[in-house]
């Protein structure tokens, strides 16, 4: 799976051959997902990683060495392993239900002295909470805004510093709120609310008077402004001056659908929106990510200026990251410092910048075309396409449903699309085979193992059957016209990971379990639980029932 999305030159195709694998935060998401099944399931003996492993991913192993609780940086040696990340990265030592104890070795790069265990003590200063608007660099912030007031009413959308906007637009949310709940949108209502806040706790009188002048600023455009544009810059997230660029640019999409016909293509209305520069405006903006490639890690390097554009487009018709890395990061000497960037510039970019924005321009869009009665709209899943790299809604909503691969997405929209299915997909893909996954989809393992969630049914199936009425039955796939229930034995067909779960009888395979049933099949297999089979065929369709066995029978 590597080497097909990451070549085989990259260094980790390499190692995880030896039993050692790493992670980290640029490694695309279904190579850390295949890397966290492979250490859960025992093939990968060792693993490096960086804080991921301290974020919510939750791998048991016997033992965590804790190299470096930091690294180096233009502003000198920054330690950010400690407290509840170091307490996570140790909780990760012992495997529960496999281990008594867990090994944790903390590594110091210096002599061991009694103040090397005080750090680890949280003191007073690492539990005090402050707010962020009474730091020093946020009141200098708001002394500069403050002088920006004095030469222009619209202060309030000019480019200032993350902190104002971010209170800026925590002001205009309220006045909305405010306004949702028929209350006085009013300075004394504003301070009203920020009386109930840390920083109003925190602040000396003048700071809060200067805070809430800035708040008035925002009020005094908040009423200028359209009911409905203040209601959509209230939801959106940005800064105020980012919220009116934004809704410049579904104005001006607004105007052209209202003479034109409204693309329902995903891919077509992604051209659209990125149209007549206006893809360059959205990358301009303050929320954009400034994400920089270079040539090599360090010394004297250059940067590399990457087309969002046509990396845009290549991706949203499912161009592999392996090909994008050719061609246009093949100025990047090392291939591993190559995927690195390029999983950044992914992540930042597509996964999480451009659907939000996408995603606004979209529902603002086709806001406007309502209130002008225009019977006009874009299609909602744009952001969706952008966000997973696929290019139809069907292949969105796998992605979205949990089919992590999109390879594996786009095959299975191909084959269904070409197989003219009635049913749904889901349905389509739960009345297969796991053999018949593997052939058709041409599944690795990791992508078997989404497909087996993907069908699996959540609310209800055997094994919660069996649990509460000590019975359960389910249709299965039979090799046999006609046979009258008899006991039978479940054991795997092959011995490939992930086989599918045959239907024995005097050692002869006479049926097998539908993907949907495995993951139950094999929870309950493995549960420890004595539990009795029958198997019988009508008309060619196979029925296995389970039953729960009463271990002091068996003690008999």
């Amino acid at each position: 799976m590597i080497e097909t999305r990451l070549s085989s030159e990259h260094p980790l195709s390499k190692v995880v051959k030896k039993g050692v694998g790493y992670h980290h935060g640029s490694l695309p998401i279904e190579i850390r997902e295949a890397i966290e099944e492979a250490v859960t399931q025992g093939n990968l003996r060792f693993l490096v990683a960086t804080t991921t492993m301290t974020e919510g991913v939750n791998i048991p192993v016997r033992s965590v060495l804790v190299a470096s609780q930091g690294s180096h940086t233009q502003e000198g040696y920054k330690e950010y392993i400690t407290g509840s990340k170091l307490i996570n990265a140790i909780g990760r030592a012992g495997r529960a239900t496999k281990e008594t104890e867990g090994v944790v070795v903390l590594a110091r790069q210096e002599k061991l002295q009694p103040s090397v265990f005080d750090r680890l003590k949280p003191t007073d200063f690492d539990i005090e909470v402050n707010s962020m608007l009474v730091t020093e660099e946020a009141l200098n912030a708001l002394a500069e805004f403050e002088s920006l007031r004095l030469t222009t009413e619209d202060a309030v959308f000019e480019k200032a510093t993350p902190r104002i906007d971010q209170f800026l637009s925590f002001v205009w949310f309220v006045a909305a709120q405010l306004e949702a709940l028929g209350k006085a949108v009013s300075i004394d209502e504003v301070k009203g609310v920020l009386s109930k806040t840390l920083a109003w706790v925190q602040l000396t009188d003048e700071g809060k008077e200067s805070w809430a002048a800035a708040a008035g600023s925002a009020l005094y455009a908040y009423k200028k402004t359209s009911p409905s544009s203040r209601r959509r810059w209230a939801r959106v997230g940005t800064s105020l001056r980012s919220a009116r660029q934004i809704e410049d640019i579904a104005v001006e999409l607004a105007g052209i659908l209202s003479v034109t016909d409204a693309p329902q293509d995903p891919l077509e209305a992604v051209e659209l929106i990125m149209g007549d520069g206006r893809l360059e405006r959205i990358l301009q903006l303050s929320e954009a990510p400034k994400t920089k490639v270079y040539t090599q890690r360090g010394g004297r390097r250059e940067q590399i200026e990457i087309p969002v554009d046509e990396v845009l487009r290549k991706w949203v018709h499912g161009a592999e990251l392996v090909t994008l890395a050719r061609v246009y990061f093949n100025r990047v000497a090392d291939i591993e410092y190559t995927f690195e960037q390029l999983g950044d510039f992914v992540n930042e970019n597509f996964e999480t910048f451009l659907p939000w924005m996408f995603g606004v321009i979209v529902e603002w869009t086709n806001d406007l075309l309502k209130e002008q009665s225009i019977n006009k709209a874009l299609p909602e899943t744009v952001s969706g396409v952008v966000r997973w790299g696929v290019a139809s809604p069907t292949a969105v909503y796998l992605m979205v449903q949990g089919v992590r691969s999109r390879r594996l997405a786009t095959k299975m929209t191909e084959v269904w699309e070409v197989e003219e299915q009635q049913a749904d997909i889901r349905s389509w893909v739960q009345s297969m085979n796991v053999t018949q996954w593997r052939d058709t989809f041409e599944a690795s393992v990791t992508e078997l193992r989404n497909l087996l969630e993907f069908s699996r049914e959540e609310a209800k199936g055997a094994a919660v059957d069996l649990i509460m009425h000590e019975s359960a039955t389910l249709g299965v796939e039979s090799a046999i016209n006609e046979f009258p229930e008899q006991d039978v034995y479940l054991n795997p067909i092959d011995d490939s990971q992930l086989s599918p779960i045959g239907i024995w009888f005097e050692n002869r395979l006479i049926g097998q379990v539908f993907g949907k049933d495995q993951v139950d099949l094999q929870s309950i297999l493995g549960s420890g639980l004595i539990v009795s089979a029958k198997f019988s065929a009508t008309s060619g369709k196979g029925f296995l029932t389970l039953n729960l066995v009463d271990p002091s029978t068996q003690l008999e």
